[in-house]
């Protein structure tokens, strides 16, 4: 697990590997509907999890080089259009590439 500062929001980044999004799901899979404010704020998380799980079925497996290479150059054009949108006075949040 890795928790880390948002660079352009208030807030945290918490980055899990493939078996902490196991147990995760596991953990919760059978009582979304409790009281105890714990096990209502990791089943939230568990059912994020599981429906981007249904959007990406390779979610939680390691990335090619290729993929990897891929995320960088989109990752690295996003920003360089989100600086030319803060630089002319626009809105950067509405920089969306994928």
């Amino acid at each position: 697990m890795k928790i880390e500062k948002r660079g352009k929001y208030a807030g945290v980044k918490v980055h899990l590997d493939e078996g902490e999004c196991n147990q995760l799901l596991q953990l919760t899979q059978n009582d979304y509907n409790s009281d105890n404010i714990a096990v209502m704020f990791t089943g939230k998380l568990a059912k994020k999890i599981s429906t981007l799980l249904k959007e990406e079925p390779g979610l939680l497996k390691p990335r090619t080089p290729e993929e990897i290479k891929h995320e960088l150059e989109v990752e690295f054009e996003s920003a360089k259009q989100k600086l030319i949108a803060l630089h002319q006075g626009g809105d950067w949040k509405e920089i969306h590439l994928k």
